[in-house]
């Protein structure tokens, strides 16, 4: 009899805010791929009837949209602070690398003394 009445209260608590719950789950990174793949058109429905309050021009179509363009950059979020350290390093690296190539040196052909003597020549 207790079973049954805490299975009871359990479901009413949870079934009262099921959309709620659905709309959250939209959230959690591990469903990502599947959002991704197909978002359910009713998706954040509830969630942005409830941001409403804050922000009365909050719309279900703005938010899937926001939250699609989120799952896709999700996987450039997950970087650790070391890969972050070494990427920067990567680059400072190949900066010094390319900043220390030597150019060559101009060579002068015979045809470009002509440009050192003439005087139109010299103020290009």
């Amino acid at each position: 009899m207790v079973m049954d009445q805490v299975i009871n209260s359990l479901k009413q608590r949870f079934s009262e805010h099921g959309s709620l719950y659905a709309d959250l789950s939209c959230l959690d990174p591990r469903n990502f791929a599947e959002i991704l793949k197909r978002m359910p058109s009713d998706a954040l429905q509830h969630l942005s009837g409830l941001l409403k309050k804050f922000d009365d021009t909050v719309t279900k179509d703005q938010l899937q949209t926001e939250l699609l363009d989120f799952a896709r950059k999700w996987e450039n979020f997950q970087t650790t602070l070391e890969d972050e350290y070494n990427l920067i390093f990567e680059m400072e690296v190949s900066d010094s690398v390319s900043d220390n190539i030597q150019q060559p040196e101009s060579v002068e052909l015979p045809g470009n003394n002509h440009r050192n003597k003439c005087k139109s020549c010299k103020q290009m």
